[in-house]
């Protein structure tokens, strides 16, 4: 079975003429240094790199608000709940930004809050430059090259394909329950209705599922997706490797 390559897949940016396993493994690396990073300056400095090649990626950012979202909600919620703690009694040891009746706004954990923000946001901007403009199938397809398991890839693959299908079946059973007058509240009939919704949407799936696998076996599927194109590393890549492990190498010297 051949999957091929979206037609946007070759949009101009600076990250194209890489092979997509150049890709993998440089947002891979990326992250794990810059979880590494404890200095405050490096991890401004990996921000700001990893917003440059957001930029040089011509990643939109409508999508790449899509995809940070998530991520600052969580930091969000750790800057609103974590520095809080109960005043202490002694005030040579207490270390507050400031003070709301009995509860101190720590210091330190607003310091633990801010780097898990600046740490977080590097990673995720990071993959979003080099991955973003990446297709799913090919993203696949790396993957399984790069030694992860058919099963794991194929279950990537079908995941991808078939979740706007599963959206769509669960908004048609929404609008027909809405139809008949269901209007979802707190009470047990809400909860019965959407049990048997689930129930429902996973009985499809499975049915659907069934029909799709006996279609790709009539179409000669062995096991193995195909893909049309052909993965191999050249001079870009070399640069490319290059250039990484010079920005981390400053990385690390940013320490101090």
């Amino acid at each position: 079975m051949v999957f091929f390559p979206n037609r946007h897949h070759h949009t101009s940016h600076v990250f194209r003429r890489l092979d997509p396993r150049s890709r993998i493994l440089g947002a891979v690396a990326f992250a794990v240094v810059v979880s590494c990073l404890s200095g405050w300056f490096a991890l401004s400095v990996a921000l700001g790199v990893a917003v440059l090649a957001v930029g040089l990626g011509r990643i939109s950012g409508k999508s790449v608000i899509l995809r940070i979202t998530p991520l600052n909600l969580v930091v969000l919620t750790t800057f609103l709940l974590i520095p809080w703690s109960w005043s202490n009694l002694d005030p040579e040891t207490r270390d507050a930004l400031f003070q709301i009746g009995p509860l101190d706004y720590d210091r330190e954990k607003f310091r633990l809050a801010l780097r898990f923000a600046l740490t977080g946001n590097s990673i995720v901007l990071g993959f979003v430059a080099m991955l973003g403009n990446l297709e799913p199938a090919t993203l696949g397809q790396s993957l399984g090259s790069l030694g992860l398991p058919s099963k794991l890839t194929q279950l990537f693959l079908l995941t991808i394909r078939y979740l706007s299908v599963l959206e769509e079946q669960w908004s048609r059973m929404q609008l027909a329950a809405k139809v008949r007058g269901f209007r979802p509240r707190f009470n047990l009939l809400t909860y019965l209705t959407y049990a048997a919704m689930i129930g429902h949407l996973l009985l499809r799936a499975l049915d659907r599922s069934e029909r799709v696998l006996a279609a790709m076996r009539c179409r000669g599927f062995n096991g193995t997706f195909r893909s049309i194109e052909r993965f191999r590393f050249g001079a870009a890549d070399a640069w490319f490797a290059a250039a990484l492990l010079s920005l981390f190498a400053a990385f690390f010297a940013l320490q101090g």
